[in-house]
């Protein structure tokens, strides 16, 4: 069994993913998606760069940003839900099979929008970004100071948030592209109590239990075998440590950069 850990915004986690599963060559995989999903939602769910392409071009939020963002936007979304799609992709690829063993409430309780084709959520992580470019003298190349600027979810993930969260009204006010989260926010953290994570990390292990499953796709934070006693997002077992009896092993998804076939 081998937990790979994924920082869900990774602009370039679609070839990482798909360079890691054809490196372990599992052939069930389970994936953080609701299992209330059938195969044939899922397979609903996957688009290609056209789509992409008509999406920017039709979407007025778009239009507001500066002509030098387009291309990582375009990347950004082209990323989303990698971890079900690149699953998806590989399944179709070598007949493996996937199955999605999230807790199924976990989509109302986020608002997530999961039955939609593409979701942009990086807006949320754009005025972090954009304050970091500040402290950087210039920036040639947007996408791979972005992707380094992601990356730091594998080895600092608080940072991250804190970076996100601090200038989140940024890009409300200049850019126009999300509405107001507090109250979203504000909701999500009545209803993700510690009961609800632990009865969430539960039914993940369950599901990986149950199926079999050699190889699990989802967030990092899933595959932490270390609690922090004096932070409580982590007060609860997470389903690497519900697993232990089969000694799974556990690696980032950043770690197989160096597999990624450049232009494949």
């Amino acid at each position: 069994m081998h937990f790979i850990g994924c920082v869900h915004i990774d602009i370039f986690g679609m070839e990482r993913l798909l360079a890691a599963l054809h490196h372990l060559q599992p052939k069930k995989i389970a994936v953080e998606w609701p299992s209330d999903f059938t195969l044939s939602e899922i397979a609903e769910l996957d688009f290609d760069w056209n789509e992409i392409d008509r999406m920017v071009e039709e979407k007025e939020e778009f239009s507001e940003l500066p002509e030098d963002f387009l291309p990582l936007v375009k990347r950004q979304l082209f990323s989303s839900r990698y971890e079900l799609r690149g699953s998806l992709r590989y399944a179709q690829q070598t007949g493996a099979e996937i199955l999605p063993v999230d807790h199924p409430e976990i989509t109302s309780i986020l608002s997530i929008r999961q039955r939609e084709k593409i979701e942009y959520t990086h807006s949320t992580y754009l005025p972090g970004f954009i304050d970091h470019l500040e402290e950087k003298p210039m920036i040639v190349d947007l996408i791979s100071e972005y992707s380094k600027f992601v990356d730091l979810g594998y080895t600092s993930p608080l940072l991250l948030a804190d970076r996100t969260w601090e200038s989140i009204e940024d890009i409300e006010e200049e850019f126009g592209l999300t509405e107001s989260l507090d109250a979203d926010v504000e909701r999500a953290e009545e209803e993700l109590t510690s009961t609800f994570m632990a009865e969430r990390e539960q039914h993940i292990a369950q599901g990986i239990r149950t199926s079999n499953s050699e190889v699990y796709v989802g967030g990092l934070l899933h595959s932490t075998a270390e609690v922090d006693e004096e932070n409580e997002f982590h007060d609860w077992a997470l389903a690497y440590n519900l697993l232990a009896d089969l000694q799974p092993e556990r690696s980032m998804l950043k770690d197989y950069s160096s597999l990624v076939v450049v232009g494949a």
